[in-house]
């Protein structure tokens, strides 16, 4: 008498909880005997084809992660009694995608301000999606920053991170959120007005405006005289881009940016009249803002028209002296000539005192 045998050829599979699974055809074959039979150890039950070669298992949720173990039976029925073989065929049932989140599931911050979400993904792909209108650095890694846009600003965003079993017929997927919330933009966003041009030498007083602020910082404060107040005065020597930040009382921030044009137009103040008394007022002759024009050339001369100073490059240091004389008290006529400009001024100054 020939012993029954029974065989399954590639004894595994995959499948997922919601999913049924057949044995595929020519996997079990039996050979010597005629009675067979299947049984599980599993939650779920064989739905179909039990008396076949293909049977179909059907899982429950409880077989999710698990293995289960379909056994076929073959039995002879003959007259030298009765004998049976086994095969086995292990089904891998996928476990259950798990999402979850790492630390806190809600917050707030600013419009300006990004956050960094961090998921741990189980069991599938990770994905996010949300219902702002901000932008996600990625959407496929479980670790990317969230960057709101403006119109986030007062509402509430929830971002989805969601873990899917791609492989399942029926995919299967598990969630956990995160509500952001953003505050509120201020009711009078910061503003520092028009852009604006003054002459090389000039200042110019900037005036920032806007509601709730606690703090004001302005960059660059090189040429400012308080860079922590709304209203500073501005003093640069070139065109200046300034910008002013904004710290609300709830934290956030907000900016805006004014254009200082600086023209080089040689504007000069030219004092008229000189004392050099050595009382320390107008002992010397001042001409404003020309230390902002080096090289600039000046001559001074008498009513005979005889030069009784020159400078090629004037720093406000004539005393009212000529050959190392106090010059007499008279009118005496200037000549301001520029190294980088045509531009000339002309004009008188009167010497008082400076024949003591």
């Amino acid at each position: 008498m020939k012993l029954p045998i029974a065989s399954i050829a590639g004894a595994i599979g995959f499948t997922c909880y919601n999913s049924s699974f057949t044995i595929p055809n020519a996997s079990a074959s039996i050979s010597n005997g005629v009675v067979y039979a299947w049984s599980e150890n599993g939650s779920g039950s064989i739905t179909a084809g039990a008396n076949t070669l293909t049977p179909t298992y059907t899982p429950t949720i409880a077989d999710a992660g698990k293995n289960v173990t379909l056994t076929l039976t073959l039995s002879s029925n003959n007259s030298c009694g009765l004998a049976t073989d086994t095969a086995t065929f292990v089904l891998s049932v996928n476990a259950l995608p798990d999402a979850s989140l790492v630390g806190l599931t809600t917050s707030t911050i600013c419009h300006t301000d990004s956050l960094h979400l961090d998921g741990v993904a189980l069991n599938g792909t990770p994905s996010w999606t949300h219902n702002g209108t901000g932008v996600l650095s990625s959407s496929t890694i479980v670790n990317p920053y969230y960057n709101p846009a403006v119109p986030d600003a007062g509402k509430t965003v929830i971002l989805n991170f969601i873990v899917s079993d791609l492989t399942c017929t029926t995919v299967l997927t598990d969630t956990a959120k995160y509500t952001l919330n953003i505050y509120a933009l201020p009711t009078q966003p910061v503003n520092v007005g028009n852009d604006t041009t003054i002459s090389l030498g000039s200042s110019v007083q900037l005036h920032a405006k806007g509601s709730s602020i606690v703090t004001w910082n302005w960059k660059p404060s090189i040429s400012l005289d308080d860079e922590f107040i709304a209203n500073p005065i501005a003093s640069p020597l070139d065109s200046t881009t300034y910008t002013v930040i904004a710290t609300h009382f709830n934290g956030c921030t907000s900016r805006d940016t004014i254009v200082v044009y600086v023209l080089k137009d040689h504007q000069l103040v030219i004092s008229n009249m000189m004392s050099p008394n050595g009382d320390g007022k107008n002992d010397t002759w001042g001409i404003g803002n020309i230390e902002n024009y080096p090289g600039t050339e000046v001559i001074v001369v008498n009513r005979e028209g005889e030069i009784v100073f020159e400078s090629q490059d004037y720093k406000n240091e004539w005393d009212g002296k000529y050959k190392g004389k106090f010059l007499p008290d008279a009118t005496y006529y200037y000549i301001v000539k520029f190294a980088d400009s045509d531009k000339v001024y002309k004009g008188a100054i009167t010497l008082l005192q400076g024949n003591k």
